[in-house]
């Protein structure tokens, strides 16, 4: 299979830059509701660091214990949402591997795959649960000799994001666009 030498205009928050046999992918995370996290969230921070500065009398240890957990998980809900504000997602093919970094803030699931073991892509849905009215969310996952499926790129906003993503990928790599019988 022949890979196109120009490809579609990608759809709203996503960036694609081809330079010979380099193909750039970027995917802004930026969403508003993070805003709202951060906003409701910094009194919660502000709070924990009031309590915290207060002298407990001696043996009092269960004061600073208890709130150790919701301090934990105010944090890690400010540190997402921040993320979920400055972080872009690069996926890159060059010189034989394909890569997914984010940044500026570190994220897990940064990924260094070979690109010749690369068989096949599937585009997977996330439905909301407990009858949150979330929105759905999608993610594009690689698949292939002695890789197992990975999950390359997770919570992109639209379908539309995650198709155009595999079908430039898969083209740019020479994949044969066959359809997906697990879907």
């Amino acid at each position: 299979m022949q890979a196109p030498t120009e490809f579609p205009p990608p759809p709203a928050g996503l960036r694609l830059v081809k330079a010979g046999s380099e193909l750039v992918i970027e995917w802004r995370w930026f969403r508003a509701r993070n805003l709202f996290v951060l906003l409701c969230g910094a009194p919660l921070i502000a709070f924990f660091v009031f309590w915290y500065s207060r002298p407990f009398p001696p043996g009092a240890w269960l004061f600073y214990v208890v709130p150790v957990v919701p301090l934990a998980i105010a944090a890690w809900g400010m540190y997402t949402a921040l993320a979920g504000l400055v972080n872009t997602t690069t996926l890159r093919i060059a010189n034989g591997w394909l890569s997914v970094h984010h940044a500026p803030l570190p994220w897990p699931r940064t990924w260094k795959l070979p690109s010749d073991r690369i068989r096949r892509f599937h585009i997977r849905s996330r439905i909301p649960t407990r009858g949150r009215p979330t929105p759905f969310a999608y993610e594009v996952q690689a698949e292939g000799e002695g890789l197992g499926r990975v999950k390359l790129l997770t919570d992109l906003h639209s379908l539309a994001q995650a198709e155009f993503i595999a079908w430039v990928v898969k083209h740019h790599l020479g994949i044969e666009c066959d359809p997906d019988p697990a879907a």
